[in-house]
């Protein structure tokens, strides 16, 4: 099932200009956070015990390319449109740390305390010792209420963020070039 997601993912990346341009900025970041919330709703009632609870897990897992590359990979092609060229390493560096390095930090040390709080059984149950449908089904939640607020207060401009005018004398008298 890994090439599941991989074959999903590559479709929408091939598929994610057409959208961007047919929809908007917003609608795919909206339409990503929304894929996402429903593959986590997947999760929660998926199982291996029959055909329907399996293709739930199945189409979770398809539902991975849509809600990554229209969240993810559409939020950097936004931060590269708006930042100013001479910044967009820099832009694109900054949500890279947000995301993938404070960011997953972050969720790493909150959810392995989260899920010792709130999902773990004090006794197994199963065979589990955690509750799997009440960690997606938390998930899913958070990331609806996300899409509601983004969807609230996120305004798409077709105005680019200008860059600062820097005269070239505060730049040298900066570096010591000039006296």
């Amino acid at each position: 099932m890994g090439a599941g997601h991989q074959f999903s993912e590559i479709f929408f990346m091939l598929a994610l200009p057409f959208f961007t341009k047919r929809f908007g900025i917003k609608k795919v970041l909206l339409l990503g956070l929304i894929t996402a919330a429903i593959r986590y709703g997947f999760f929660v009632y998926g199982g291996a015990e029959e055909y329907f609870t399996y293709a739930l897990l199945f189409l979770g897992i398809l539902l991975h390319g849509v809600s990554y590359d229209f969240y993810y990979v559409t939020a950097y092609i936004y931060v590269d449109k708006k930042a100013p060229v001479h910044m967009r390493t820099a832009a694109q560096g900054l949500i890279t740390l947000c995301c993938q390095g404070f960011g997953s930090l972050l969720g790493y040390r909150l959810g392995g305390v989260m899920m010792e709080k709130m999902f773990a059984y004090k006794e197994p149950i199963n065979g589990l010792t955690f509750n799997w449908a009440g960690m997606w089904g938390f998930g899913a939640i958070m990331i609806a209420v996300i899409a509601v607020l983004f969807m609230i207060f996120f305004r798409e401009s077709d105005k680019e963020i200008t860059a600062i005018q820097v005269d070239d004398r505060d730049v040298a008298l900066k570096q010591g070039e000039v006296k």
